[in-house]
Formats: structure tokens, C-alpha cells, sequence
């Protein structure tokens, strides 16, 4: 999730977006929902809560990415209250929320596939990183893989000048076709620092969105 992190609740209550969107999963029993049943639901939730947050004007601006897997393939889903179908950002907040979908197919999967939102460019100084856990967590336990990937976000928080832009208390979520929503907050443990090599340029959806694929 990118975009606000916290608001404030009369009497000054300060609430996390993460906590509330894992309450919100919670309440309308996600793990019960086929995905395309679960994302509209959770549409509506997000446009009455941005709704409720007039007073904060362009500042509510919200990024929400869900990923997963079914029939068709790894699939990932984008719902945005400032940015369009295409990712081109909106000249003013949708408290309606646009949605827009990616399928990745079938084909045998090599190496993680990464996508990136927010302060993207915080990313760079992790890429080379990013490259080598694509290629060792590709077949490793999911809460193993989201620690690591969540080490990943906390080192880009000590960029120079966009790091300011990133939290580092992060929760993974996981919703489970099995049943239940698995919650948990990632230990802070440093992925090793590699060096960087050749430059490299990995995909880049139009106005800066970036994914690293296959």
C-alpha cells in the first residue's frame, strides 16, 4: 500500500492504514470471497473511508496492490483513488477508486516478479539486490519471501532524499483460500548490501511505475 500512512481521529487517536485495511479484510471475511468478489467489496470500503477524509484534500491520495495466483495464472490488481486505469496520475482524488488488472500467464515462472509503486525511484539503490532475491525466493516459504521483500522496502527508507516518503513498520498480509487472513509484522533484519554492477532498466509502466518481470 502507498500513498497516506496515518490519520488522525478526533481527540488526536492517531490510526494506521495497514491496520485498518487488515481490519477491513477481517470484516467482510475475505478468506471466504473469490478474489474478483473480494476486490469490489473492498473497493466500496476504500471509497467510503477516502470519502470520510475530505479535510485532508490531496493528501488522501491512496495506492492499494493485491497479488495472487489462480486459473489464469500470478495476477496482480491496482486500486487507486489518484491515479487511472493506465496508472496516468488524475488531476484531482477519485474517491471511487479506479481498478486495473495484470495478468502474467502461464509460463514457467524463472524468477519473482516484483512491482514496484510509490517513491519508486527510493528503489534504485536495491535493484541489484532486488535481481538476486528474485532468483533465490522463487521457490521459498511465502512468510520467508514477504520478510525479505519487506527488508527490501526498509532499506529503500535510507535513500537520501526520497527515504523520508517510506515507512519502515511494515505488515505482510496474506489471505489464504484455505480459510483466515495471516497478519504478521517482519522482524527488522538488513538484507546484505551487494554492490552495484552494469546499470540496469527494468520495465517501466508509463508515469514512473515500475515492475521487475520475468
Amino acid at each position: 500500500m502507498s500513498g497516506l500512512a496515518r490519520w488522525e481521529k478526533p481527540l488526536g487517536t492517531i490510526h494506521r492504514i495497514d491496520e485498518w485495511l487488515v481490519q477491513s479484510l477481517l470484516e467482510i471475511n475475505a478468506s471466504s470471497l473469490v478474489f474478483w468478489d473480494l476486490v469490489p467489496r473492498l473497493q466500496l470500503r476504500l471509497a467510503a473511508f477516502s470519502k470520510g477524509l475530505l479535510a485532508l484534500g490531496q493528501d488522501r491520495m491512496l495506492n492499494l496492490t493485491m497479488a495472487g495466483f489462480g486459473p489464469a495464472g500470478p495476477f496482480l490488481v491496482l486500486l487507486s483513488n489518484f491515479e487511472d486505469e493506465t496508472g496516468a496520475r488524475l488531476d484531482r482524488v477519485d474517491d471511487g477508486f479506479r481498478r486495473m488488472h495484470l495478468r502474467r500467464g502461464l509460463e514457467p515462472l524463472r524468477r519473482l516478479d516484483l512491482v514496484v509503486t510509490g517513491a519508486e525511484r527510493a528503489f534504485d539503490a536495491c535493484e541489484d539486490v532486488a535481481e538476486k532475491v528474485r532468483k533465490k525466493y522463487k521457490a521459498a516459504d511465502p512468510d520467508h519471501t514477504a520478510n525479505v521483500l519487506v527488508e527490501l522496502v526498509r532499506q529503500s527508507a535510507d535513500h537520501p532524499s526520497m527515504g523520508s516518503l517510506i515507512g519502515t513498520a511494515c505488515l505482510s498480509t496474506v489471505v489464504s483460500p484455505q480459510g483466515g487472513v495471516h497478519v504478521q509484522r517482519p522482524p527488522s533484519r538488513r538484507v546484505p548490501a551487494v554492490a552495484r554492477s552494469t546499470p540496469h532498466s527494468p520495465w517501466r509502466r508509463p508515469h514512473g511505475r515500475r515492475g521487475l518481470v520475468r
